[in-house]
């Protein structure tokens, strides 16, 4: 049990030992003086001297530490040009692996970065008071931007021939299980493909491809534009392996594993860099393009094509966004109608009694909250009302599919000023024979209601039937 636990304990001891070592203090004046100058009266502790001085000057003479990136290189060039061992590069393809770089999910995720970027560069361009910074500035507005980056992505992918329909948005206002871009695969990947660390999996292949190139040496893929709709598995493996965003990341995390043979000093191993070595080499290759940097941003996102091949495929033209012109995907539409922007409160007004001073906080607004104004991208068809549409069982609380063609050609069915078709505004009346499914706006078919069914006069469907009947 320790010492001087209570109040009691303490008590004792202060009248075992403190009160005689007082009274010893008091009896002998001189001992209490020689007391008091040693705990009151001490000389000033010493000057303090720096020391860094004798550091930085043991540092410039260090062997490793004290030279540049460039000399540490050089000084083990014969040791890092070594072929790599199998197991240098079996740490290869872990490391690639753990960051997941042959995911389409992980690069969409990169590339969002320099969409974002663009995207708040573009609107910082807007006029303050404008509609369209509006439904893009605050928390509403950022999930509104999450659906216009997917959509920018995804035109970039299908002109590279690589975009899978069964993707969904990411970050958008009302989340889906296909957002997950964690759980994404390229179009061509199976169940049945080998793992990752199978020597058949393309993160290993490309390794393998590497262990006969020099230090910061690259094969230079042939030219390819884009990849073919019936390109085998193969074929389609190859293609992203050979990609400049997949080839820097090989030769950086090569870089690091070879910076592994440099041998430890007495202050540990140099840093001979990492990204900023592999970018200097493709700058001296000529491989390195500007517009891959970041703007605002210390960091890169590499692009898809080499100088040698087809120009990349341009940035989407943004201000399409003023003109309500971008060709969103039934999907895309979607996510934009679920971001609500909240209703500003009610403004209050200060009221007066009979005694004339004004009495703060006064009653709400007789009128009540005014509605939220339309999206400036509303979508052109309401979720399919029959079963005409493959996706007529849609509901609030699922997504229509964009590969659906009834779905598509109903976004297309919009009035020449822009505006809205209503899929309320129906003509009676019309009697017509029996129709196969595949009505885009909810129209009824006669096996549905018979003779005199509803047909919509928006309806591009029953328009090609009427021009099918006239001739």
């Amino acid at each position: 049990m320790p010492r001087y636990l209570d109040a009691s304990q303490l008590q004792n001891a202060i009248t075992a030992q403190a009160m005689p070592a007082l009274g010893v203090l008091a009896a002998d004046p001189s001992r209490l003086d020689r007391s008091r100058n040693t705990r009151f009266e001490r000389d000033d502790p010493p000057p303090y001297v720096s020391s860094s001085e004798s550091e930085s000057e043991g540092a410039l003479h260090h062997p490793v530490l004290a030279r540049p990136q460039e000399a540490v290189l050089e000084d083990f060039a014969a040791l890092l040009r070594q072929p790599l061992s199998n197991e240098e590069s079996d740490n290869l393809v872990t490391s690639l692996n753990i960051s997941h770089c042959y995911s389409p999910g992980t690069r969409y995720r990169n590339e969002t970065r320099l969409e974002y970027e663009r995207l708040s560069s573009f609107c910082m361009r807007l006029p303050d008071r404008s509609r369209l910074r509006e439904f893009l500035g605050l928390e509403p507005g950022q999930k509104r931007r999450a659906v216009i980056v997917r959509r920018n992505i995804r035109k970039r992918w299908q002109r590279l021939g690589i975009w899978n329909p069964e993707w969904g948005i990411p970050d958008r206002a009302d989340p889906q299980p296909r957002d997950r871009t964690d759980d994404w695969s390229w179009r061509w990947q199976s169940d049945t493909d080998p793992p990752p660390y199978d020597p058949q999996h393309p993160v290993s292949r490309a390794v393998q491809l590497r262990k006969n190139l020099d230090y910061g040496e690259r094969h230079v893929p042939p030219p390819r534009s884009r990849l073919s709709e019936d390109a085998s598995a193969s074929e389609a493996e190859s293609f992203i392996t050979s990609r400049p965003w997949f080839t820097y990341s090989l030769e950086r995390y090569e870089h690091i594993e070879r910076k592994e043979r440099i041998p430890w000093q007495q202050h540990g191993r140099p840093n001979p860099g990492q990204d900023s070595q592999v970018t200097k080499w493709w700058k001296e290759r000529g491989d390195w393009q500007e517009h891959w940097e970041v703007p605002g941003d210390r960091s890169h996102v590499v692009g898809w094509k080499w100088r040698h091949e087809s120009p990349s495929p341009e940035p989407e033209d943004l201000s399409r966004l003023i003109t309500t012109e971008m060709d969103f995907t039934p999907s895309e539409f979607d996510a934009l109608e679920a971001v609500r922007t909240p209703t500003p409160p009610s403004p209050r007004f200060p009221q007066t009694n009979y005694h004339g001073p004004y009495i703060f906080g006064g009653r709400e607004d007789a009128e009540g909250p005014q509605p939220t104004s339309p999206s400036p991208w509303a979508s052109t068809q309401t979720r399919p009302a029959g079963t005409s549409c493959a996706c007529a069982a849609a509901t609030a609380t699922t997504e229509r599919s964009d590969s659906c063609g009834g779905c598509k050609r109903g976004l297309n069915n919009t009035s020449s000023d822009g505006k809205q078709a209503s899929d309320q505004t129906l003509r009676q009346g019309r009697s017509r024979g029996p129709t196969t499914t595949g009505c885009t706006l909810g129209c009824r078919t006669s096996e549905e209601a018979g003779p005199g069914s509803t047909v919509n006069d928006d309806c591009s469907f029953h328009k090609e039937d009427d021009r099918d009947e006239e001739r």
